[in-house]
This record gives C-alpha cells, structure tokens and sequence, in this order.
C-alpha cells in the first residue's frame, strides 16, 4: 500500500504541484480527505516558503497533514497529540534528511554540464526532491 502512495506522491510532484502541495495532496489522501482547500493552502509553501529556500515545502506540506489528523479545533482543546507527532516527524527528518531549508537542501554536486537553471532545477527535482518525496511519504503512511 506504502508503494501506491509513493507513486501518486511522485505523480502529483512530476504533474505541477509544487513540494508542499505534493506533501499535503499525499497526506489528505491517506487520510481519505477531499475538500478543495486542498492544495490551495500549501501553494505559497512551495519552494521553501514562497520560493524563497527557506523551510522545505515537503515538511511544511507533511506537518499541514499532521495537523489535519491530529489538530484540534478550538482554542480550548489541547495542542499535545499534534505537536507530539509534529516533534515525532521532525525527529525523523533531522535523522534522515538533515537540513531542513530547500537552498541548503538543493545545494547539491550539479554536473558541470549543467549551466542553465532550468536544468539545475530538473536535476536537484530528480536527485533531492522526490527520494524525499517518497521518504516522506513512507512515514506519513505509517503515522496518519
């Protein structure tokens, strides 16, 4: 099952949703969530926040999933569930991916062929992105 989410995470990524669309898409989709404020809400996220490089959009797309799950609703109930599981995924992108900026994560050995950035954006898509992609997508199978 962890497979077919992987592949439709990828589909989404490879079809023109940006990072965190792709992140939040995949995690309403294992929630068996359809609203569409979805990916509507994650757009700005993309590309390290607006496409600025800052906090990856596949993290920031993966703790909107979170939240849809285990939020809460009104300013009363407690935030503990969700920022438990919110500490629990950042523990496992630490360990597993390690930085969490886009620039510091994009900043990979390009070929030296590579001049234009149009190509370079490919290439870090390929070789950075998407393994994350379905990195992410494996954990959010197991805890959604």
């Amino acid at each position: 099952m962890s497979k077919d989410y992987e592949k439709k995470a990828l589909e989404y990524f490879s079809n023109g949703y940006n990072c965190s669309e792709s992140s939040l898409l995949i995690g309403c989709d294992i929630l068996g969530i359809k609203d569409p404020i979805i990916p509507r809400v994650a757009t700005c996220f993309g590309g390290g926040i607006n496409g600025c490089g800052n906090i990856c959009g596949l993290y920031t797309g993966a703790m909107m999933s979170i939240g849809i799950k285990y939020g809460r609703d009104t300013h009363i109930e407690s935030r503990e569930t969700a920022n438990k599981i919110g500490r629990e995924f950042h523990d496992f992108w630490i360990n597993n991916i390690g930085k969490l900026n886009c620039c510091d994560l994009l900043d990979i050995d390009y070929p030296e062929e590579l001049i234009e950035i149009s190509d370079k954006k490919s290439y870090g898509t390929d070789n950075c992105c998407k393994p994350m992609c379905t990195k992410i997508t494996k954990w959010l199978v197991n805890k959604l």
